[in-house]
């Protein structure tokens, strides 16, 4: 009997996206929200310091959350209900960076016009719009 390497396992992560034998991208979705908020965890320091503007707290929250959040969002297939917990992270973490804590009625609308970032579904496509088209070669 020929087993493959693929047929013994049930996961993978293959140049950082976690493949599975499932059809939906929501494994790899949650993998990825875990580690955006670990990265963003640790840069708590930097979330509270007075000294730094907010421009820069939210530049530095695309470079380096963001770019974890969204690494290979492209090619996710997304339900409505990926979409909702995507954007549920979203504005945990630009809640943080403002010290606004959702026991204090501040509405999403207002976090957002606040720290002027567009939804995550928006990187998203303007991700999938910038990938490059890749011709099929033979």
């Amino acid at each position: 009997m020929n087993l493959t390497v693929y047929d013994m396992v049930d996961s993978v992560v293959y140049l950082g996206s976690l493949q599975k034998s499932e059809d939906n991208s929501r494994p790899d979705m949650k993998r990825r929200i875990s580690l955006a908020a670990s990265v963003m965890s640790s840069l708590n320091r930097l979330w509270r310091d007075k000294i730094l503007q907010l421009s820069t707290k939210i530049r530095l929250y695309q470079a380096l959350v963001m770019s974890v959040l969204l690494y290979a969002a492209e090619t996710w297939t997304l339900l409505s209900c990926d979409e909702k917990t995507l954007e549920a992270s979203h504005m945990k973490c630009q809640r943080q960076i403002l010290h606004r804590h959702w026991f204090q009625h501040v509405t999403n609308a207002e976090i957002s016009a606040r720290t002027g970032l567009p939804s995550v579904m928006d990187f998203i496509r303007r991700r999938r719009l910038s990938t490059p088209y890749i011709a099929e070669l033979g």
